[in-house]
């Protein structure tokens, strides 16, 4: 009986990732919970903002398509986070405010699927947008995020894959004001949950 669920397990961990001998390909979709930290200032003429050593605990999802061939694999990939209420700022008249940041990357990782255990190492770079309200009618400029991560594809558990994955970025501000720069230091932490198939 032993030897039947063992089988079981195994044919169901593999009969959706296409593997076509050499190149396996397979989907991966996900969600995350994180803590973001925050460093940097804003200043212009009239004030100055800082963000030291703020930080919060955000969610997001991301979709990855990963490529492997002898145990190289390569994902292109989407990533979305809710960064919250996670930049507060505090001006010279003592003044704070809290904005709500969405931040979506667009890029691919690059890693290593150590045979056997199904752990997979990462690195990757993105292309970084940031949608809603700053400070003051700012807002962040586009800017690039290094990605790095680890993701472990559970044995016997179908589908069902857990992993570690962060990002660091340092996006300009962007402000009405020409008199106005600042840069702002991010970095994102958290656990993954997700499905490849």
């Amino acid at each position: 009986m032993k030897k039947i669920i063992l089988a079981l397990g195994l044919t169901a961990s593999s009969i959706f990732a296409i593997d076509l001998g050499i190149v396996l390909i397979s989907p991966e979709v996900g969600a995350t919970l994180s803590y973001n930290k925050f460093n940097g200032t804003a200043s212009s003429r009239e004030e100055n903002v800082y963000f030291e050593n703020d930080s919060a605990f955000g969610a997001g999802a991301y979709a990855r398509l990963w490529i492997g061939a002898a145990g190289f694999m390569i994902a292109p990939h989407v990533k979305y986070d809710y960064l919250g209420s996670s930049f507060s700022s505090k001006t010279q008249g003592d003044k704070t405010a809290k904005q709500n940041i969405h931040n979506i990357q667009y890029g691919g990782v690059l890693g290593y699927r150590i045979p056997f255990i199904k752990l997979t190492p990462f690195v990757g770079a993105s292309y970084s947008t940031f949608k809603g309200g700053f400070i003051q009618d700012s807002s962040l400029k586009e800017t690039y995020a290094i990605n790095f991560g680890v993701r472990w594809e559970i044995p016997f558990v179908p589908f069902l894959v857990l992993g570690f994955e962060g990002s660091w970025q340092k996006p300009n501000v962007n402000t009405p004001s020409s008199t106005a720069t600042g840069r702002v230091e991010m970095l994102n932490l958290g656990g993954t949950i997700g499905l490849a198939f």
